[in-house]
């Protein structure tokens, strides 16, 4: 292929999403043998180089334990810091799962603009569905309706939960220095919190968030944000990565 062909090609492909990398043909066919770097080994370093414990705060935690990054660092005592999870059910079982680990803080609420209270959209405990289905809540209906192809009977299953909000300013009141790590998992609200968290004032090392419920816009708008305040990022299948760890 000529060489400005080629290079339209290659950035028509970016435009939407799409890079394309070189590898060996024998690489090439074996996909599952390939090396992607991902969250956990981006954390691994962070640990391994910091002369400090790491710490975080995670926001959307559940029960902290279902498709969590960082139960099992945690429970190891490699990580400190906040979960917070606004759904009543849910934080229960965070504490029960938490219980005895002095390095944690437990926090019912959702991050938002003000101190208050909101109105949660959420699954109705005892609907039939996957395991995951429970980890569906947001301050957005349709979010969840996302999910009504595969959830029979789901419009009619969703609730709304009155839940407390708190502010990232009145969280981190009594802490003295901002978390090493934010991990946050909201259904589609992941970008408001990267804008709440003020990134570039608190300027977390390492962040991961779940693109698969923003827009294009708004995770376009998200990685342009992170970019501007000196991250490096990689997108996973439905997560993105940020890291200032070169700093």
């Amino acid at each position: 292929m000529h060489r400005k062909a080629k290079e339209y090609v290659l950035k028509l492909l970016s435009h939407f999403g799409i890079a394309v990398s070189k590898c060996p043909p024998v690489l090439g066919r074996v996909p599952a043998s390939i090396l992607r770097l991902t969250f956990d080994h981006a954390l691994c370093q962070l640990i391994v180089t910091s002369n400090h414990k790491i710490s975080f705060v995670q926001v959307g935690a559940y029960d902290g334990v279902s498709g969590d990054p960082i139960h099992r660092f945690v429970k190891n005592g490699l990580l400190s810091g906040c979960l917070i999870e606004p759904q009543l059910d849910a934080f229960s079982q965070l504490e029960s799962n938490y219980s005895g680990i002095p390095s944690v803080i437990l926090k019912r609420a959702a991050i938002s603009s003000t101190d208050g209270t909101a109105k949660l959209f959420r699954v109705r405990p005892g609907t039939k569905g996957p395991p995951w289905l429970f980890q569906l809540a947001s301050f957005r209906r349709e979010v969840l309706l996302k999910h009504a192809p595969y959830i029979e009977g789901l419009e009619n299953a969703i609730i709304t939960e009155s839940v407390p909000t708190i502010t990232f300013d009145t969280l981190f009141k009594d802490q003295p220095v901002c978390p090493d790590v934010l991990i946050i998992d909201t259904e589609g609200f992941d970008f408001e919190i990267i804008k709440l968290y003020n990134i570039q004032k608190r300027k977390p090392k390492l962040i991961l968030y779940e693109h698969k419920h923003l827009s294009s816009d708004d995770q376009e708008a998200c990685i342009t944000l992170l970019l501007q305040s000196g991250y490096k990022i990689a997108c996973l299948a439905e997560e993105t990565v940020a890291s200032r760890l070169d700093e």
